[in-house]
């Protein structure tokens, strides 16, 4: 009894909570909607302020990349991931207050497909007559150097790890593990290399080959995109492109990025090169980024809607996908 009515009040206050939350939310986007803009062109700030007026836009590309976020934040669930940054970029194409952007790289890679559009977006806001530069903290590895190496120009730190230019394709294999236990993996598929990448099948050669063959494909885009980023041949790029990562310092010194500075200093490039002294610096927020009820029922019930972390690099079973990542 005394266990029936514990669970009673529970659910009742898990009840109350949500319908509190959902009210705060509702209120919260009624009173942002009477808010925005005819232009949406407002942002917000790095001091919670809107300034308008010549902007300089912040980006921040903080974790693994790939089209699902790593974090998994009730109230910064919107905020992370290349959908997002993806958005971040063309408000920044679209908004004529924004006269530059820095974006801030903190990222072993990921994806490929989510790498690729990113360098995609970069392009497009050179495009529309808007300098990009790249400030690299700790880390711009693979698909992380591969978003931004068409930037402008590109800072790291002296420490900083940069480069790791290459492609992964990795995963497991349990064959033998399955005959000794005298388990048999049956399979009806409509080809042979169906299921070339199962751990429970040894690869064949022929499999093999075809992967590198792919693998090489992917690779060679990458080395393209570095060599037009950089502005060099492929052949220059080519010995640096083993999958090894530099220090900032030796990034400057193999031409992989342009100069040495923190973020403070990437901010004083960007005001002095392109005359913006007295520009507000802002991270771009896009007004659909606000948090809503679907973000809270998709945190709260994460098991409602089915999902799949391509960025799991390490998988119990199976194979990764094929990666611009650096693993460590």
């Amino acid at each position: 009894m005394k266990k029936n009515m514990v669970l009673v009040v529970f659910i009742a206050l898990y009840a109350v909570s949500i319908g509190t939350a959902i009210v705060i939310l509702a209120t919260g986007n009624k009173e942002q909607e009477s808010k925005k803009p005819s232009s949406m062109n407002s942002l917000t700030s790095l001091t919670g302020m809107s300034k308008g007026g010549d902007t300089i836009g912040v980006i921040r590309i903080d974790e693994p990349i790939s089209f699902v976020s790593q974090n998994q934040s009730v109230f910064a669930k919107q905020q992370r991931g290349a959908s997002f940054w993806l958005e971040q970029m063309q408000y920044a194409v679209t908004n004529d207050n924004i006269k530059a952007v820095i974006i801030r790289v903190n990222s072993p890679g990921g994806t490929v497909g989510a790498s690729q559009e990113l360098h995609a977006a970069v392009q497009r806001i050179k495009d529309a007559g808007k300098p990009v530069i790249t400030s690299i903290a700790d880390l711009s590895a693979s698909g992380g150097y591969y978003a931004t190496v068409g930037s402008d120009r590109m800072f790291a730190n002296p420490g900083s790890l940069v480069g790791s230019i290459g492609v992964i394709l990795g995963g497991v294999e349990f064959t033998d593990l399955l005959v000794k236990v005298g388990i048999k993996y049956q399979a009806i598929t409509s080809g042979k290399n169906k299921d070339m990448l199962s751990p429970y099948t040894k690869m064949t050669e022929e499999q093999r080959i075809f992967l590198q063959t792919m693998v090489d494909n992917t690779y060679d885009q990458f080395l393209t995109a570095v060599a037009t980023g950089r502005n060099k041949s492929k052949d220059v790029i080519r010995p640096l492109a083993d999958g090894s990562v530099f220090t900032g310092e030796q990034a400057v010194q193999n031409g992989l990025i342009d100069e040495l500075g923190d973020f403070h200093r990437v901010v004083a490039y960007t005001r002095e090169k392109y005359n913006l002294p007295k520009a507000n610096l802002e991270a771009i927020t896009p007004q659909s980024a606000a948090f809503s009820i679907t973000d809270l029922i998709s945190v709260m019930a994460p098991n409602a809607v089915p999902t799949v972390n391509l960025i799991d690099t390490k998988p119990a079973l199976g194979y990764s996908p094929v990666l611009y990542l650096y693993q460590f």
